[in-house]
């Protein structure tokens, strides 16, 4: 098959997966048919013979991967657009499964270059319908390509925000699903992922440009999201609604990370100063996020975000989690010192509770509260937000600089 018969096959096959999803008709078998064909024709591997599948040359990759993208930013058709993007990369399908999806990230590569909203769309909506360690591996895949081959490559990720917000908001998911900051026990505490000084830009550059973003998948919640999300929501390990519960994780866990301490023994690098300062960046923005998330709760209550008013942006299991996960990684002392890590990161979570639950975030009484956080160090701020100004501080008597938890 030479390059022009090859462009023309995977053409047709797009055609006939798009009748067969815009007119609803045909039966079972000629869309299980046309599916075989996408991956006969288009990725050139038979579904009978999985271990020996063949793979595109180079310029037939690159030829599809064009075709694929100018396809799905002409079909106007929504629904049709993400069934066809669908039908070629589902995961729950084996056949050249890792090989289709290394595809679909060079695909979603080009999308963000060429800005191609459809194309990031339906990424968007791939990643939080599927497992989500596919949805994590195509993220860390653009996070090399823009972030580590590219020197100037965070700005075009950055400029994805005034594309497809919604791709923003499941990537940011992504990537703080990845980067937990938490070994399994002590023993691995080397093993801790804190993210990448280029990452940490970008995430902070979307939520400060952007504060609602971080609630877009709630409050962009169409019928076609919602009806994918439903279908695929018996998935025992796909991405949560909203980045907020993983941004809280970072903004409270990033003081503990070895670059942009302030607590090093050595002089501080620029890198440090610069990872500091975007940490410190994150957490006003996450401040911001939690007071502009009236409009995602306002949605919830009226049942509009995937039919259940009782959905929880960050609900106290999580803040209990938290704390445990604070627990561990804080020193063994009742009174931390000033200025270090451990008051940085209690006072960061002092402030996002308290936001919390004046927003109605998170739906915590001050009794609850205060026996949640009984078990951390005690800071001044902690115990502000715990008890009030009425209890008197069992820290000692200093004077507080509220920058410092920033």
């Amino acid at each position: 098959m030479n390059q022009r018969q090859y462009t023309s096959s995977v053409q047709e096959v797009l055609q006939k997966l798009e009748n067969i999803f815009k007119n609803q008709s045909g039966s079972s078998f000629s869309k299980d048919s046309t599916i075989a064909r996408v991956d006969n024709v288009i990725f050139k591997c038979s579904v009978d013979w999985i271990s020996q599948q063949k793979v595109l040359t180079p310029v037939e990759e690159l030829e599809l991967i064009d075709e694929l993208c100018m396809y799905l930013q002409q079909q106007k058709h929504e629904y049709v657009r993400y069934r066809v993007f669908e039908a070629l990369f589902s995961m729950a399908r084996e056949s050249a499964q890792m090989y289709r999806r290394e595809v679909l990230c060079k695909l979603v590569s080009l999308g963000i270059a060429a800005k191609a909203s459809a194309v990031l769309e339906c990424a968007a909506l791939w990643m939080k319908s599927c497992d989500k360690s596919h949805a994590i591996h195509l993220v860390m895949s653009l996070i090399e390509d823009y972030c580590t081959l590219q020197k100037n490559g965070t700005i075009e990720l950055k400029s994805c925000l005034e594309v497809s917000p919604r791709f923003c908001c499941v990537f940011t998911i992504a990537l703080t699903s990845n980067y937990t900051m938490m070994a399994r026990d002590r023993a691995q505490a080397k093993l801790q992922r804190f993210p990448e000084l280029q990452v940490l830009d970008v995430v902070q550059h979307w939520l400060l440009t952007e504060p609602t973003l971080c609630f877009s998948t709630a409050t962009q919640m169409d019928k076609l999201w919602r009806t994918v999300i439903k279908a695929t929501q018996t998935l025992p390990d796909s991405l949560a609604l909203t980045p907020l519960d993983g941004l809280i994780q970072w903004s409270v866990k990033l003081p503990f990370s070895d670059q942009g301490s302030q607590n090093k023994m050595e002089v501080l690098t620029e890198d440090d100063v610069s990872y500091y300062t975007l940490h410190s960046k994150l957490h006003y923005a996450l401040l911001k996020a939690l007071l502009a998330s009236k409009p995602a709760l306002k949605a919830i209550a009226k049942g509009s975000v995937l039919g259940n008013p009782d959905l929880q942006l960050w609900g106290k299991p999580q803040v209990h989690s938290l704390i445990g996960d604070l627990m561990t990684l804080c020193p063994d002392s009742d009174k931390p010192k000033a200025g270090s890590p451990t008051e940085l990161s209690i006072n960061r979570f002092s402030q996002i509770c308290q936001v919390g639950m004046t927003m109605r975030v998170l739906n915590c009484t001050k009794d609850q509260f205060q026996s949640l956080s009984d078990p951390l160090p005690k800071t001044r701020l902690l115990e502000l937000v715990a008890y009030g100004s009425a209890r008197r501080s069992s820290v000692d008597e200093v004077p507080m600089d509220i920058a410092q938890s920033y």
